[in-house]
């Protein structure tokens, strides 16, 4: 995450891919982890 934040892309396009691509993969592969659904 934090190398992405420092990645020399510009400041809308580093935000769009770490909160709709990066955050949603952690956040699906904790869920998978304890065992929850995401969808819904």
């Amino acid at each position: 995450m934090n190398a992405m934040k420092s990645s020399f892309l510009a400041f809308d396009r580093r935000l769009r891919l770490i909160n709709g691509t990066i955050k949603t993969g952690f956040a699906a592969l904790n869920a998978a982890a304890l065992g929850v659904s995401l969808a819904g």
